[in-house]
């Protein structure tokens, strides 16, 4: 038997297929935000969209990889996530290590550190 955490995960053909089972799944469409290493305007705050993961609404988000994610799928999205800056002008990272430090920053125990 898988552990929970690796039963959760359900392999998709496409966004719409994974909102599609979001919205059978718990009867509301999800919002969708996506991530990207370039700044651009109107992105939304690591503390804002926390925020907005308290008010029970189903959210989807899409991390880009390489070249980042396809530019309708951008334009199309309810949100954009703020990139992840460090002390440099370089903020490309691998996904997994963007995953990681953005489900810390959003679902993390906040009285650590």
């Amino acid at each position: 038997a898988l552990p929970i955490s690796l039963s959760l995960i359900r392999i998709r053909d496409s966004l719409e297929s994974a909102a599609g089972d979001i919205r059978r799944t718990v009867g509301a469409a999800p919002r969708t935000v996506v991530t990207c290493a370039r700044k651009g305007e109107g992105t939304l705050t690591y503390h804002r969209f926390r925020e907005m993961l308290g008010d029970g609404g189903p959210y989807l988000l899409a991390l880009g990889t390489a070249w980042g994610l396809a530019p309708d799928l951008m334009q199309g999205a309810d949100h954009r996530l703020s990139p992840i800056e460090g002390p440099t002008a370089y903020n490309h990272l691998s996904v997994r290590s963007a995953a990681a430090i953005i489900l810390d920053r959003l679902l993390g125990d906040r009285r650590a550190g």
